[in-house]
């Protein structure tokens, strides 16, 4: 859905909203939970039938098991309390599918207290001969190391790139291919894969200040930054052609230009602005 806010001519802000993600944390546990009983269904049910274990299998499954959860619950932060419940669901599916073949080979009535008998005769199996169920002793640890650690391993990955990220004055910014992104919070605080995002394109009034390709400054319209509520952390502003602006600083002097192209202001639901694209 998109919606074109029309402010001071000649200058118009369009915003794209993105759907919001259900942040339901409830609905996204039980969600995750019914769909790695399926899994495990199927997977008890791949080896009965294969014969042999296929490993790819609930490898597969962790990861549509998490897929499921984040599509469905984005929190603020990571939460210490819900993640090794997560990693519990996603090992929960080697558990069932080891259940299921043994009832299958078993050949008994699918009746609560017997899949509790067998149940309690292979998890005390299992303890009992870790050696011999070597296999899926590793595949359940490795499902719950996913589930529980995926946020904190994506959260290091981004604490190691930080240092080589490119700093213009107080931002960090990366630039792929012509398109150059300035952050204007810290990094580590930004999630590329968030759904609940806000886009405002800024088609024209815009000035950059470069030196060849290296851009040391870009101004945003102050009147109509405001006009449309968008709130930018920033207290540097610049009078050009007797029209206020937003100064993103990014260090040193450079040739000051009109700006062609439309500028993209990635924003939170508060329309508080968090990256800046533009086009070089």
């Amino acid at each position: 859905m998109e919606k074109h806010v029309k402010i001071s001519e000649p200058y118009t802000v369009a915003f794209k909203v993105k759907k919001k993600r259900w942040s339901s944390l409830s609905a996204a546990l039980l969600k995750a939970f019914a769909i790695s009983l399926l899994l495990g269904f199927a997977y008890g049910i791949s080896i009965f039938v294969l014969g042999t274990n296929i490993a790819l299998f609930p490898i597969i499954g962790v990861l549509v098991v998490s897929y499921v959860y984040n599509s469905n619950y984005q929190g603020e932060q990571i939460n210490i309390y819900v993640r090794p419940v997560l990693g519990l669901i996603c090992a929960l599916q080697i558990i069932v599918g080891f259940l299921i073949c043994e009832l299958f080979y078993s050949e008994i009535a699918l009746y609560p207290i017997y899949i509790y008998l067998i149940a309690r005769e292979y998890i005390g199996y299992t303890l009992g001969n870790p050696v011999d169920q070597a296999l899926p002793i590793f595949l359940s640890v490795v499902c719950f190391a996913y589930g529980a650690f995926q946020d904190y391993a994506f959260r290091l990955q981004k604490i190691i790139k930080r240092p080589f990220m490119r700093k213009w004055g107080s931002y960090y910014y990366k630039k792929e291919g012509h398109i150059v992104s300035i952050f204007l919070i810290d990094p580590l605080q930004y999630d590329d894969n968030e759904k609940n995002r806000l886009i405002a394109y800024i088609t024209e009034g815009c000035y950059i200040e470069k030196n060849k390709n290296k851009i040391n400054a870009f101004y945003l319209p102050k009147e109509n930054i405001d006009e449309a509520k968008i709130s930018i952390q920033n207290d540097s502003i610049t009078k050009i052609k007797d029209n206020n602006y937003y100064k993103i600083d990014l260090g040193s002097n450079g040739t000051l230009y009109r700006y062609a192209a439309p500028c993209s202001l990635i924003m939170d639901d508060k329309q508080n602005v968090l990256v800046m694209e533009i086009e070089i």
